[in-house]
């Protein structure tokens, strides 16, 4: 990790070299839907409404999307496209470590391989939330994105699918895999705020960000 003198907070904006799409196209799940049939019956029409619910991507409810034929997975580490030194690394062992425990592929080299997962960790933003009354910062806010890419060894390197995060010209987020969190740095003895490290919360997302990887390649969500 960084030494606390070097760590630069960025602004609220968007970070230097981050790709734009153009265009209006807004990411996140459909929203509700109904099916409206009328049937005609007597010289009367009847409306019948159809709920189909919301709409949930493949594999929410635990069904696999990798073909059967994959048993075996190989995770080189991750690209590295931040100034923090290090999180790829960690990164990429946790991620090793939940494949492992989740045990639907056995992870190995690229050699004995059926597929291959790669990683990029695109963005690692730190920045202050919230001030104490003296002006000190009282909460601190991790983002951290992380673009994949999965291919088929077997099938010369075939890509099958890949998460890539882009903003919109609007700011609307698309892609990748995003986690956040939040934790507290500061605090008072009347204060229940539970005070964290950057190390802390950096071993915090690269938990949850891990399960989501792992989520995203095995069940398509």
């Amino acid at each position: 990790m960084l030494n606390k003198k070097t760590v630069q907070l960025l602004p609220a904006t968007v970070p230097p070299n981050v790709p734009v799409e153009t265009g209006t196209r807004h990411g996140g799940l459909p929203p509700h839907s109904s099916l409206f049939y009328k049937v005609k019956h007597w010289g009367a029409i009847v409306l019948v409404f159809v709920m189909n619910g919301c709409y949930t991507p493949s594999g929410s409810s635990g069904v696999e999307i990798l073909p059967a034929s994959f048993k075996t997975i190989a995770i080189p580490t991750f690209q590295n496209n931040t100034p923090y030194y290090g999180v790829n690394e960690d990164l990429t062992k946790v991620v090793i470590d939940k494949f492992i425990q989740n045990g639907r592929l056995t992870v190995t080299d690229e050699k004995n391989a059926d597929c291959l997962l790669n990683g990029d960790i695109v963005m690692y933003w730190i920045e202050p939330l919230s001030y104490n009354k003296n002006d000190i910062v009282e909460q601190k806010q991790l983002k951290m994105i992380v673009n994949l890419k999965f291919s088929d060894v077997k099938n010369n390197n075939k890509e099958l699918w890949k998460e890539e995060w882009r903003q919109t010209e609007a700011g609307t987020e698309i892609g990748g895999i995003v986690d956040i969190v939040r934790f507290f740095v500061s605090g008072n003895e009347d204060s229940s705020n539970v005070i964290e490290t950057e190390q802390d919360a950096r071993e915090r997302i690269i938990m949850e960000i891990s399960e989501e990887i792992v989520k995203r390649t095995i069940y398509g969500w």
